[in-house]
């Protein structure tokens, strides 16, 4: 082999070398505007989830908001509660206690009712015993001035000593 024939050889793996990374060059090429536009692509994506984070942050922080102040009127309106369950509990005492106080009231008024009742009927059993009494006296005088003897020594119309009358 002559220097000419190894130089043709020597310079033909060079072409081919050169082809093939050529070859190899574009594919690399296409490779990297495949990936260029796949990393475009992936970029508007992030994008569009970046907004998407903000738009979800913004959200969270006005449910974060609505939730605090929802809190703050759960504990106002918990404490209303409380102080009307304790007025409500007062005012159930304070009835409770009119409640026995009328009860009694009413007890001392039927008490006075039922002593009223009875003296009206031990002054009408008084009546009564006055008015059997008296005829029993006219009913005497009269048989007294027929007959002439009937009165007892213990009954005497002034002083009304009649055990019939002691009696009611």
């Amino acid at each position: 082999m002559s220097y000419s024939d190894t130089l043709i050889v020597f310079l033909t793996y060079i072409i081919i070398y050169l082809l093939t990374n050529v070859v190899h060059c574009s594919m690399l090429t296409e490779a990297l505007r495949e990936a260029q536009s796949q990393n475009k692509d992936l970029s508007r994506q992030v994008q569009e989830l970046m907004a998407v984070r903000v738009q979800l942050q913004n959200e969270r922080d006005s449910l974060s908001a609505e939730l605090s102040e929802s809190k703050d009127s759960l504990k106002d309106a918990l404490a209303r509660l409380e102080a009307a369950n304790g007025a409500l509990t007062q005012l159930r005492t304070d009835m409770e206690h009119r409640l026995r106080e009328k009860d009694d009231e009413i007890d001392n008024i039927r008490l006075v009712l039922t002593i009223s009742d009875r003296l009206q009927t031990l002054t009408h059993c008084a009546e009564w015993s006055k008015f059997v009494v008296d005829y029993f006296f006219a009913q005497s005088d009269r048989l007294y001035s027929v007959t002439g003897s009937f009165r007892s020594p213990s009954m005497s119309r002034n002083g009304r000593r009649c055990t019939i009358a002691a009696s009611c």
